[in-house]
């Protein structure tokens, strides 16, 4: 269900739609970007098999691997940490509205930062860079005009603890 209602916010034309492939396990994923080239990876932290940091760790290790945004019911500041030291580029919680998944999205993919708000802040490690990626991106169907936090760092305002 969780995969259902990504898949109906990335794809909708409220907004430029993405184009998503789905895939169950981290291993499946490292399968398919064996095969094919993406632009974005989002993943969970909680998956079976190897799970979403053991995915991120294995990204890094991939000359082409695409940035990767984690979407998490964790929204403590340890486990976004731990995200962003085993490679991730942004974050967001599965409580923020679309809104935020999407200004994600387009940062993360752009070669930005997505920070949510947690409490206690998060310090970045050393290791995410602050510039943009220089990776080789196609260009979106139709290019977005307002990418808020392209280059930089956005903080989705909605992550908050769940209820």
């Amino acid at each position: 269900m969780v995969r259902e209602g990504l898949r109906r916010v990335l794809e909708s034309p409220a907004h430029d739609p993405w184009q998503v492939v789905e895939v169950g396990t981290a291993e499946q994923a490292l399968a398919r970007l064996d095969r094919e080239d993406f632009d974005l990876l989002v993943t969970d932290l909680s998956m079976p098999g190897i799970g979403g940091l053991e995915l991120l760790l294995r990204l890094r290790h991939r000359p082409a691997a695409p940035p990767a945004l984690v979407l998490s019911m964790y929204d403590d500041a340890s486990h976004v940490r731990k995200a962003f030291e085993a490679g991730a580029r942004g974050y967001v919680c599965k409580g923020s509205r679309s809104g935020d998944l999407l200004d994600a999205v387009e940062c993360v993919a752009a070669g930005g930062t997505c920070v949510p708000t947690v409490h206690p802040p998060v310090l970045l490690p050393a290791a995410v860079p602050s510039e943009p990626s220089t990776r080789p991106r196609p260009a979106p169907a139709a290019p977005a005009t307002d990418t808020p936090g392209a280059g930089g760092i956005v903080a989705p305002q909605a992550c908050q603890p769940l209820r």
